[in-house]
């Protein structure tokens, strides 16, 4: 990543990752669509109502792999292979133990949150049996988010893609069989969902053990290290909190949908699962620009950090671009494919005009916040984002929807608050890219090896020091 013609890197690098996370989804959807097809409407708008919970639970942890791939990018760049392995297991380390305190915490407020969110009586239960099974599979889904994370900081996107493909295939066939042949419902899909999930850990502990890997992981020798531990949380914590407003005020908004009924709850969830198809080619820039920013950072190229930016900027333009005109093309045919219900259909074509024609801000706000973290600057984009979707979002929902009671109404506020955002992180980004302009200057004149040793005084790893 610190050499050579930086744009193809950057389509190498986000070509296979855009694969994966769309075979991913493709998986994903899966789920849905099987539901959809083999059960009824109630049970696709079960499992689309506990949604955004099962994303509030998990993206406050999954920071843990964000400030992962930022630090072992830096040491990688930077040459420090001890301090690499270091970060290597102290992060596998974390991602169990903070795994299984999720999957208990999930389990546990279950019931109060499906109540808080005022589920409809009629899918209640399923909504439970769906949010119990699948918190199970929580500890399996942070340490395959931690591995391909560690993976990707050194360039690796293929792999990753193989390990998705296969437990995708095997989600797939597990979804047809519970819920087709054994008519197990909700629970089918989400035992298939844990299972495939475990086969993506296990598949990736066979790799990561191979003595020949960067990543090498040797499980007699793991030990946690606090000082990485901490350094990584900085980067981390932050980045899992913003994930976590979002979550929240999706959260919100969720409550607010579910007051239009069941035929309301599932055509909004038919449109999130085909507009997910957006988000996931626009999340291979964003670990594009957490890559690219970060190791280059490392190694001290700062004008290569810069010229990361612009491409990953403007390929996630005219991709959230594009990719949201097709989808509002094509929307009926989408919509039919998870449930033909006229009413389905409606309720999913009012989501997608106003979600996928604004798509590419969201899409260019994460790509900023992005480049933030991977220069260090992670509590910014954390900040912007508790005002610009927690506060904003929450004060739509309570202000102005009571007023204008419309699913477009209430889905309006998510453009508005992604620009809001936009334009605090953007200008974030650019004061603190001119304070880089100067540091390369003077680094000019500095040895590298003095550069280094500064690098590393400054992710505070004092023991470490030469």
């Amino acid at each position: 990543m610190c050499h050579g013609p930086i744009g193809i890197k950057i389509l190498k690098f986000v070509f296979p990752l855009l694969l994966t996370n769309t075979l991913q989804r493709c998986f994903l959807l899966a789920d849905l669509i099987v539901i959809g097809q083999f059960a009824s409407y109630r049970s696709l708008a079960a499992v689309g109502s506990v949604g955004s919970v099962t994303v509030l639970i998990l993206d406050l942890f999954i920071g843990i792999a964000i400030g992962t791939n930022v630090l072992a990018a830096r040491a990688y760049g930077a040459g420090d292979r001890r301090l690499f392995t270091k970060i290597v297991y102290t992060t596998v380390v974390a991602a169990w133990w903070g795994g299984v305190a999720l999957m208990l915490l999930g389990m546990a407020v279950s019931v109060p949150i499906l109540r808080m969110l005022d589920t409809p009586g009629d899918i209640m239960s399923r909504a439970l049996c769906y949010l119990l099974l699948t918190s199970l599979g929580i500890p399996a889904q942070l340490l395959c988010s931690v591995g391909c994370a560690l993976l990707r900081s050194v360039g690796d996107t293929r792999r990753p893609l193989v390990i998705l493909t296969i437990s995708g295939i095997l989600n797939a066939g597990l979804n047809l069989l519970l819920v087709a042949v054994f008519h197990l419902d909700v629970a089918g899909v989400a035992i298939a969902t844990v299972v495939s999930q475990c086969v993506s850990v296990w598949l990736l502990g066979r790799l990561m053990r191979d003595p020949g890997e960067i990543c090498h992981l040797r499980f007699h020798g793991m030990k946690f290290d606090w000082s990485i531990f901490r350094e990584t949380q900085k980067i981390g914590l932050p980045a899992g909190l913003q994930g976590s407003c979002f979550a929240l005020s999706n959260t919100v908004i969720q409550s607010a949908v579910n007051s239009f009924g069941s035929l309301a709850i599932a055509g909004s969830t038919a449109a999130s699962s085909v507009e997910g198809f957006i988000w996931v080619a626009l999340a291979a820039f964003h670990a594009a620009t957490v890559s690219f920013v970060a190791q280059n950072y490392g190694g001290g190229h700062y004008r290569r950090v810069l010229s990361s930016i612009r491409w990953c900027s403007v390929c996630c333009l005219a991709t959230g671009a594009g990719l949201g005109l097709l989808v509002l093309l094509f929307g009926p045919r989408l919509l039919a494919v998870f449930n033909p219900d006229p009413g389905v259909i409606e309720w999913g074509m009012i989501h997608f005009r106003v979600i996928c024609l604004t798509c590419f801000i969201g899409g260019m706000l994460d790509v900023i916040a992005s480049a933030l973290r991977g220069l260090g600057y992670s509590l910014l984009p954390a900040v912007g984002t508790l005002f610009g979707t927690c506060v904003f979002r929450l004060w739509w929902v309570w202000q102005i929807f009571p007023h204008w009671r419309s699913l477009g109404g209430l889905l309006v506020s998510y453009p508005i608050s992604w620009t809001l955002i936009l334009i605090v992180n953007l200008a974030a980004l650019i004061c603190i890219c001119r304070k880089l302009f100067r540091e390369a200057v003077r680094a000019r004149h500095v040895p590298t090896a003095h550069f280094h040793a500064a690098l590393r005084l400054r992710m505070r790893f004092r023991s470490l020091q030469p």
